[in-house]
């Protein structure tokens, strides 16, 4: 990245005008943009409202998104300060095959030897059939025993591996979660009051603007090359 700032610096101590800076910062951004997104991060957004702690900031799950040679891997991230366990995960098609393993000894210590996420039969989202887009499940990953309290707890994590279709990529991944052509779901139970809630994939700011960002400086830099044909 240093060498990306070395770059624009010494476009910018020979050349002035606005362009040649418009042209040096996108393409820093766009640089800076990639290195982020070989782990690009999700949050959940809850939509049902069971109980009372639906909307409560302390509930915050994440799952980040990584390549893994030829396979994708998703880290799911418990990082609630509140009573909570991610029972369920529930992945929409998009671009993936099949599931093709899942690392269950990042559960903490103290559940590890009783708690492990397999692969189950189809189950549904709760709720997802009343989303304007019904969430439709293609892969399903349940903790076992699903009793409370065996998942992923607050400060506990899950990594789950999948192949990808024929001509798909790690990209595709990303902009299918990022448009939310492609979703993830989370069924969470155990909250302070009993309840359960579900969740699915949201954006973040962050990376929506780095893409859009990233989008704006490859523009400007062709735009430029064929000017000068």
């Amino acid at each position: 990245m240093s060498g990306d700032l070395m770059k624009c610096g010494n476009i910018l101590a020979k050349q002035s005008g606005r362009k040649f800076l418009i042209v040096c910062v996108c393409g820093f951004l766009l640089s800076f943009g990639a290195g982020i997104l070989e782990s690009t991060p999700f949050n959940f957004s809850v939509i049902t409202a069971n109980g009372i702690y639906y909307d409560d900031p302390a509930l915050d799950l994440q799952v980040d998104v990584f390549d893994s040679g030829g396979l994708v891997g998703f880290e799911f991230n418990n990082y609630s300060t509140m009573d909570s366990v991610v029972k369920s995960i529930y992945f929409e098609t998009g671009p993936l095959l099949e599931l093709d393993h899942i690392v269950n000894y990042i559960i903490s210590e103290e559940a590890r030897e009783e708690t492990k996420f397999l692969e189950g039969s189809l189950g549904n989202l709760p709720a997802g059939n009343t989303l304007p887009v019904a969430f439709e499940t293609a892969f399903y990953v349940e903790s076992d025993p699903a009793a409370p309290k065996w998942g992923i707890n607050p400060d506990e994590k899950l990594q789950v591996y999948f192949s990808l279709q024929a001509g798909k990529d790690f990209g595709d991944v990303i902009a299918g979660l990022t448009s939310q052509e492609f979703r993830i779901g989370l069924h969470v139970i155990a909250l302070p009051d009993g309840s359960s809630e579900a969740t699915i994939t949201v954006p973040e700011p962050t990376i929506t603007s780095l893409l859009i960002f990233g989008s704006l400086g490859s523009f400007l830099v062709k735009r430029r090359k064929q000017k000068r044909l």
